[in-house]
């Protein structure tokens, strides 16, 4: 059997990956230079030999970024409200739900804003009470609720801001929906602690500032004025997210086709 991995993030795989985790596929579909340089960079580290790296693409991106074009300069306010902010963290210890949630909607809703908070699936799997208790809470605020199983990406779309930590959804919707995101700081998910060893600044860390504002937990208090602050510099923001998507993904628009005629080549 050839063994084909393709990515389900578009996060780097050095430090929210065990150490060795894509040592047993054949090939693999890479989703920007940064994984195809990593990948290279372990195969050295661990003397491996070398797998077929394919400059593929993304096309969970590409997918969202087609759904979302018609609403690309018109996002949805929802009647009585500012607009809604996302919330959608990562499921690794310390994330925003742990952390701040409570403070960080209360923050937001006093300012006006509809907030909808979408957590991680792995999340709702380690905390249904949690969840179940936040659900309880929020029902009772009025302007805050909590996503049910994320079937579908209307709350991204409609978001005029997301907020996350240290989850993937960060590059997904700030690329494909050229909207920029606030990142509250809490501890990093490393699953990899021998990941300096790469010599590389994983892209999730790289590019935090440059798709947003990073936020310290203790400064949510802050949140409306930063959410505002990006609202008003959004066509800045998407210049840049521009910019940055043109280097960190490949074959934008095209990588289902390029994946697919690599599976083709594969089987004959």
């Amino acid at each position: 059997a050839h063994h084909v991995y393709v990515f389900h993030a578009m996060v780097s795989t050095h430090m929210i990956y065990p150490r060795g985790a894509f040592d047993h596929y054949d090939t693999i579909f890479c989703v920007g230079p940064h994984h195809l340089a990593e990948l290279r960079r372990a195969e050295a580290l661990d003397r491996r030999p070398a797998k077929r790296l394919v400059e593929a693409g993304y096309g969970r991106l590409e997918r969202l970024y087609e759904d979302h074009r018609p609403l690309m300069d018109r996002p949805s306010r929802r009647e009585g409200t500012r607009g809604l902010v996302l919330v959608a963290p990562s499921w690794g210890p310390g994330n925003i739900l742990e952390s701040c949630i409570r403070e960080l909607v209360a923050a937001l809703a006093e300012a006006g804003y509809q907030v909808v908070v979408r957590p991680h699936p792995e999340f709702r799997k380690r905390s249904p009470q949690l969840i179940d208790r936040l659900s309880r809470e929020f029902a009772s605020q009025g302007r805050t609720s909590i996503e049910p199983e994320p079937l579908s990406d209307r709350s991204i779309h409609e978001a005029y801001v997301l907020i996350t930590d240290w989850s993937g959804i960060a590059l997904e919707y700030a690329f494909g929906t050229e909207r920029p995101v606030v990142f509250i700081d809490v501890p990093a998910k490393v699953r990899n602690p021998d990941y300096g060893r790469w010599g590389m600044v994983p892209v999730e860390m790289a590019l935090r500032s440059e798709l947003g504002i990073v936020l310290r937990p203790g400064d949510v208090g802050r949140i409306a004025e930063t959410v505002q602050h990006l609202m008003e510099r959004r066509s800045d923001y998407r210049a840049r997210i521009q910019e940055h998507r043109s280097r960190y993904v490949y074959n934008f628009g095209r990588a289902s086709e390029v994946g697919a005629r690599e599976i083709a080549n594969l089987c004959r």
